[in-house]
């Protein structure tokens, strides 16, 4: 079992894959919730919204998640992607569950 937990945690492909997959799946419901009205609630988001264009935001997010990745993976630790990982299914949640209510309020 401890191993199967060691090789889960230091699969880097996994860990990889995983990251890259949330930061679209952030991108896609950030930009349903704010065509539907709701207001980014990342101060660094709303600069790059308002000050790299329409599509400069989700250049700026793919970069520095690129980076962000490239760097962990440099110094070896995909236990720190993980955790990533984790805080980013909860801001896909938060998303998703501003669309689901539809209200509107923040993404």
């Amino acid at each position: 079992m401890e191993n199967m937990i060691d090789l889960i945690f230091t699969n880097w492909p996994l860990v990889l894959f995983i990251w890259f997959i949330l930061q679209f799946l952030d991108i896609w419901t950030t930009k349903q919730a704010l065509a539907r009205g709701a207001r980014e609630i990342n101060p660094i988001m709303i600069w790059c919204m308002g000050n790299l264009g329409r599509h400069g935001w989700i250049v700026s997010k793919l970069f520095v998640t690129g980076v962000s990745a490239a760097l962990l993976y440099y110094v070896d630790a995909p236990w720190m992607l993980w955790v990533m990982n984790l805080i980013y299914v909860g801001v896909v949640l938060w998303n998703w569950r501003e669309l689901r209510n539809d209200t509107g309020h923040s993404a």
